[in-house]
């Protein structure tokens, strides 16, 4: 089985969603179209580089206006967006639809991936997580242990706030696969803690590297084009993430004996 070191250049990740293959450079083009949308908004003249390179200056320019400024800037979108989730997660009733996307990777592992989710996602490193999908406008501690998230979901025209919770899950309705040992799960809350979506993400190794599935909850009533959007969101961030975690030295399989 290849390590990361016998692959050459970034790993190969082929997502599939909608009942296609989405290669990695379709991805990339919605976040450069998403890349200069947020650009403006924070000001930032959008220049003519590569992707990895628009989101270094994009999580730059959030990390230096701090997060007063960036709820500044997004002030009305979020008292709408309140409003909205809030109608929508009392009309659902908890009855939830999914948004998802399927991943598969050549190289790396399950595990590896696990742990640079561990090291970043749960633990709120938030530069990291601004770095990996120019929707994530910040990310910090919460009451309760929850994590603070704003983030413009995949097909919507505006940010939201959400509250993660990841060691209560109960309130989950996607249920776990048993063909998929390595489980992500978390619940997204309201302020009030009322359980409004959430996330199961399941991962295995494969011969050559590992493959993921991933879900997103979502309210029952929300629009079907807002929860088909949301899975470029989802392919982008975890994309992203992965190419990150295939270079750590952890995330290769351990050696068979």
């Amino acid at each position: 089985m290849p390590s990361q070191s016998e692959v050459n250049g970034p790993p190969e990740i082929v997502a599939t969603f909608g009942g296609r293959r989405v290669l990695r450079n379709q991805v990339l083009g919605w976040e450069a179209r998403r890349a200069k949308k947020v650009s403006s908004t924070l000001g930032l003249r959008a220049a003519a580089a590569e992707p990895s390179e628009q989101l270094a200056a994009i999580t730059q320019r959030k990390l230096e206006l701090g997060h007063d400024r960036i709820e500044a800037l997004l002030g009305a979108q979020l008292r709408l967006s309140a409003a909205g989730v809030g109608v929508l997660a009392r009309l659902s009733s908890g009855r939830r639809v999914v948004s998802s996307v399927g991943l598969a990777v050549n190289t790396g592992s399950a595990t590896g991936f696990v742990q640079w989710w561990n090291d970043h996602v749960v633990t709120g490193d938030e530069a990291a997580l601004l770095a990996i999908c120019p929707d994530h406008w910040l990310i910090r501690p919460a009451l309760n242990g929850w994590q603070e998230v704003v983030e413009t979901t995949g097909g919507s025209p505006m940010a939201s706030r959400l509250f993660i919770d990841y060691q209560d899950t109960g309130a989950l309705r996607s249920p776990p696969d048993p063909r998929y040992p390595h489980q992500l799960t978390a619940v997204a809350r309201l302020r009030d803690g009322t359980p409004i979506g959430g996330l199961r993400h399941q991962l295995r190794d494969t011969v050559a590297g590992f493959e993921m599935t991933l879900a997103a909850e979502f309210p029952v009533v929300m629009l079907p084009n807002l929860v088909a959007g949301h899975r470029w969101h989802l392919a982008c961030e975890f994309s992203n993430m992965i190419e990150r975690a295939v270079t750590s030295p952890r995330s290769e399989k351990p050696a068979t004996p």
